[in-house]
């Protein structure tokens, strides 16, 4: 089981709450940084480098807030 995907979701389409967590999956894909981003990430997976990937996240975070944006009041 993903993160935000139901369990047997298959068989529960018909419940609207299963839907509604499906349709977060949606935005994944419309958006285009976020669809390359999961494009990566798939990327990764089929080529088995997830874990050499995980390596690079410390640089990763550095790059989420810069300096300038970070409140000091």
């Amino acid at each position: 089981m993903l993160k935000g995907i139901p369990e047997s979701w298959e068989t529960r389409l018909d419940d609207p709450e299963c839907v509604g967590q499906l349709l977060g999956l949606r935005n994944l894909f419309c958006c285009e940084s976020h669809h390359d981003m999961i494009r990566c990430y798939l990327r990764l997976i089929e080529e088995r480098r997830v874990e050499e990937a995980a390596k690079l996240l410390p640089e990763i975070r550095a790059f989420e807030t810069q300096e300038w944006m970070v409140r000091t009041e």
